[in-house]
């Protein structure tokens, strides 16, 4: 998917590459899909701030959504990009359907010998049942046969859990071979790294650019929507994400108990959503907490110039949660966990507290120390808004790819000199 069809933080990253690239002059074309077409439309260009769109409608399976959506959708990508890029002829190719790989890269390797870079945003790339996490909640990597089994039957059952099983079997060593085709991976975090070496991706061949971000003025916080949501003199406090389980919005809920004067406002959609409001209800908290279900991303915007604090305890690997670098670009000061590329935002005792196991108690405790003390919350904020301006600013991304390019076009990864 891609600008304006946006349903994550993934695409509000991919419009910002591609903006950023045009604005150095850069001929950018972006090859995307739309499932507002039909199998006989013809395809549809178009030009949006200076970036060339062309959306393809893409075909899927009608049964086993779990290989349309993997290996049989990745040879259609690979399959319509080829005229593509045989039309365009660009000097590089990047692709940002990081799970597309495997189809995709050494197709377009082996019929353009074009320099190939890939954006590696999530952990998922080396879990194969795509959760990150084992059924024990322990982080999934590459996991050897015999645990993946158990994870397949978790996830699948005990008579699909098998059958994905013996095709990842197949899929994951492809999977890693895949890989040195790639050129170049920009890893959007620290912590992305590591997994990328667990895949046996040299280190040579990585550099950490992070998802960029544009850092606006600060805006007066919104009355209308004080007004909206009954806040007067109360502190707010903001999740925006997806509302499962492993986000830790439940223990936000529980720690609410010990801080007053305090208003959650939650922004998201989610299968533990109603697991949560059951759990407001318990706690008689009807009047802090609001819900105010999936918002797109310009309303969304909106909000963070009413919130005071932005809690996120997740407890699955996060490999740059953009709900934590519009917050900090807001000024807005952090606590969040340990847990994956949360620390590339959240600087511990700068722009706010990190924590290694959340519970409501030490979220608590952590919420208290910000929002008691206006002076601790003022120099959080305006460090938030200098560390996501020298790190993740627009600029500062655009001229790291744009530099990486450049190398690589003239020392490849297979020791050959592009043209």
């Amino acid at each position: 998917r891609f600008y304006p069809d946006i349903t994550g933080g993934g695409q509000i990253s991919a419009l910002e590459i591609a903006k950023g690239q045009a604005a150095l002059g850069n001929h950018v074309h972006v090859l995307t899909f739309s499932d507002a077409l039909s199998p006989h439309d013809p395809p549809l260009e178009e030009h949006v701030e200076g970036v060339h769109i062309i959306r393809h409608h893409i075909p899927k399976l009608a049964f086993f959504p779990r290989l349309s959506n993997m290996d049989y959708m990745y040879w259609q990508i690979a399959k319509i990009s080829s005229p593509v890029v045989e039309r365009l002829d660009p000097d590089i190719i990047h692709l940002l359907n990081f799970e597309s790989i495997p189809t995709t890269a050494w197709r377009l390797r082996k019929r353009f010998h074009k320099p190939l870079f890939a954006t590696a945003n999530g952990p998922m790339f080396g879990c194969f049942t795509q959760a990150g996490l084992h059924a024990d909640g322990s982080v999934c990597i590459d996991c050897p046969p015999g645990r993946r089994l158990q994870d397949c039957i978790h996830t699948w059952g005990a008579f699909k859990g098998p059958l994905y099983w013996l095709y990842s079997l197949w899929h994951m060593p492809r999977l890693r071979h895949s890989y040195k085709a790639i050129d170049r991976f920009f890893a959007v975090s620290r912590a992305v790294v590591p997994l990328l070496r667990n895949m046996g991706v040299p280190a040579e061949h990585i550099r950490v650019v992070g998802n960029p971000i544009r850092i606006s003025p600060q805006a007066t916080p919104s009355i209308e929507l004080k007004k909206l949501n009954g806040i007067t003199d109360q502190k707010v406090i903001l999740y925006a994400g997806r509302l499962e389980e492993n986000k830790g919005v439940h223990q936000i809920i529980r720690s609410l108990a010990h801080v007053p004067n305090t208003i959650l406002l939650i922004i998201g959609k989610g299968s533990h959503e109603n697991t949560l409001k059951q759990l407001v209800t318990d706690m008689n908290l009807q009047k802090r907490v609001h819900f105010l279900g999936f918002l797109p991303n310009d309303k969304l915007l909106a909000y963070y110039t009413i919130t005071d604090l932005v809690v996120f305890p997740n407890t699955v690997y996060e490999t740059l949660s953009r709900m934590l670098l519009e917050a900090a670009a807001h000024g807005i000061p952090i606590v969040a966990s340990t847990i994956g590329g949360n620390a590339d935002i959240v600087h511990d005792g700068e722009n706010g507290i990190l924590l290694d196991k959340p519970t409501p108690r030490t979220l608590a405790l952590a919420m208290s120390t910000i929002l008691d003390d206006p002076k601790i919350h003022a120099k959080m904020g305006f460090a938030a808004r200098t560390i996501i301006r020298n790190t993740f600013g627009a600029e500062t991304i655009r001229n790291k790819i744009d530099q990486t390019y450049r190398e690589t076009l003239h020392h490849p990864a297979d020791g050959t000199r592009a043209p």
